[in-house]
């Protein structure tokens, strides 16, 4: 489990007797007033064979969580203000609870409860965020479908932070920012969600997808 308040924790071994069937394709341990297993699996049906067909070019952000343009001349954009206003009431309620516990003891029964009070916190924002990501990636397979869009690029996730590090090194609003992006899950949602119609899915630098 890594280190917490400067001790290692202890694995968490978990017993799970009703898994679904098919391949699975992630378990994600999680806590809401108790541990639970999110499980990401294949629902068994095959995915369809690839068909060539138009080109999308995608950029990831947090103005707009997703930009796409396909070479029919059609362009989408997908608002990241769900995502943005999720990212910012979590981050505002961490803080809130992080300052209760510097006047108690560690180890005391307030103290555990202001524990159990971010665990909640982290927990729930990451459910929303994971439902609203989701939609977000089944909104956009939806319309390259309608495209006819049979190979998408999308930009390296480590080129983006890097070359925005470089330009706004002393922003920390903007550092903040970056690090509350969910390059990683929509990447994620779109590898498996475009496989399952033939579609493939390709990295690229940054630049190749403005």
């Amino acid at each position: 489990m890594g280190i917490h308040n400067g001790k290692r924790e202890k694995p968490i071994i978990a017993y799970a007797s009703n898994l679904p069937q098919g391949m699975i394709k992630e378990i994600e341990c999680c806590y809401d007033n108790g541990w639970y297993l999110a499980v990401t699996y294949e629902d068994g049906q095959e995915a369809k064979a690839y068909q060539p067909g138009h080109m999308v070019g995608v950029d990831l952000g947090e103005i707009h969580t997703m930009g796409a343009f396909c070479e029919n001349g059609q362009a989408l954009l997908i608002t990241g203000r769900k995502v943005r206003s999720l990212h910012r009431l979590r981050n505002k309620k961490l803080a809130e609870i992080q300052r209760r516990p510097s006047k108690c003891q560690k180890g005391s029964r307030q103290w555990k409860k202001y524990e159990r009070a971010k665990r909640y916190v982290l927990s729930k924002s990451e459910r929303q965020l994971r439902d609203a990501l989701h939609k977000t990636t089944k909104q956009f397979v939806d319309w390259c479908l309608a495209q006819s869009g049979s190979d998408v690029y999308i930009g390296k996730v480590e080129g983006v932070q890097r070359n925005t590090r470089k330009k706004k090194r002393a922003n920390r609003k903007q550092a903040q920012k970056i690090s509350n992006w969910s390059f990683g899950k929509v990447k994620q949602y779109l590898a498996y969600k475009l496989a399952q119609h033939g579609i493939r899915l390709k990295e690229v630098e940054e630049t190749y997808t403005r």
